[in-house]
């Protein structure tokens, strides 16, 4: 079974990238690299690795809250081990649960205290996103009603973000109910949920980690557009959605449905189809990236002891 829901997947994937690439000449798509201002990339590159960094915190939070304490640097090196694991498996929960036989492995906490803390922290990056699209949409309520409408249709913008936003409620109501049944497992789990503080800070990092997604996305398409025309409110409420989306277990990492959703979310805000396939697999690149820092930790691995450290919260 889970063979087939692989092939599944890699269907999905080349079949979108073959449709996509059709309607595309990836010589227009090389083009646009070769023009880009490649110190906005790097800076776009090193707003990712400071989000990665703000999820290490994030996971650092709840796995005190368990009562499994490890340094900074101890956690950094298991994250990114986790991220390139993930990088080679089908699914994005696969670097989760390599991160959970590293922590595993190194002794700190059971198995039932790694894994809530672990899916906490995943619920609460999904609650990060719609936080942020649902707080796009009070703010900047007319704005965001006419991005729908140029993007989906005349007459339409008001009916999906209507849509968007009680599904966006209804999600975090879920999450939330979701959450408190993980963290109720045992019953430590009590002391999480009266400890306001920390959630607090745990969903502070998670927005913070997703702006900072949204901000090098951004900078991605100002590097790589000869005349950018997208604000970056459109960025603000259609990367998060994208995120979202892609994190569904319905391609290989998300490959082929994050670059169509690039396409026909932001080209009919005027932006090329060749500068978001661009965008989209820079992104794409990046994650490489990401993948490459914990293969280094990987050619140097070797048994940690996991240092006793005060807790943080």
């Amino acid at each position: 079974m889970k063979r087939l829901s692989f092939f599944l997947k890699l269907a999905v994937s080349g079949l979108l990238l073959f449709f996509l690439f059709d309607r595309i000449d990836l010589a227009d798509v090389y083009t646009v690299y070769k023009q880009s201002n490649h110190m906005l990339l790097i800076g776009a590159f090193a707003l990712v690795l400071l989000g990665e960094s703000l999820c290490v915190v994030r996971l650092r939070v709840l796995l005190a809250l368990r009562g499994a304490l490890y340094s900074f640097k101890e956690l950094f090196r298991i994250y990114f081990m986790g991220v390139s694991a993930g990088s080679f498996l089908p699914s994005s929960l696969g670097a989760d649960v390599f991160k959970f036989f590293l922590l595993r492995k190194h002794g700190a906490g059971s198995k039932t205290d790694l894994a809530s803390s672990l899916i906490a922290d995943r619920i609460a990056g999904s609650l990060g996103l719609l936080l942020i699209v649902f707080g796009a949409a009070l703010v900047s309520r007319a704005e965001v009603k006419e991005l729908f409408s140029l993007v989906f249709g005349d007459g339409r913008g008001e009916q999906v973000s209507a849509v968007l936003l009680v599904a966006a409620l209804v999600l975090f109501v879920l999450g939330y109910v979701f959450r408190a049944m993980v963290l109720r497992m045992r019953e430590e789990a009590q002391r999480f949920l009266s400890r306001r503080r920390a959630i607090a800070k745990v969903m502070s990092l998670a927005v913070l980690y997703q702006l900072l997604l949204v901000g090098a996305t951004f900078l991605i398409y100002q590097a790589i557009s000869s005349a950018p025309t997208v604000s970056a409110l459109s960025f603000l409420v259609f990367v998060p959605l994208i995120n979202l989306v892609i994190a569904l277990p319905i391609s290989i990492n998300g490959i082929g449905v994050r670059e169509w959703l690039f396409v026909l979310l932001f080209s009919p805000l005027g932006a090329a189809s060749s500068e978001m396939v661009a965008v989209s697999l820079m992104l794409l690149f990046f994650i490489i990236l990401e993948g490459a820092i914990g293969g280094l930790f990987f050619s140097t691995y070797e048994r940690f002891e996991v240092n006793r450290i005060s807790p943080l919260v």
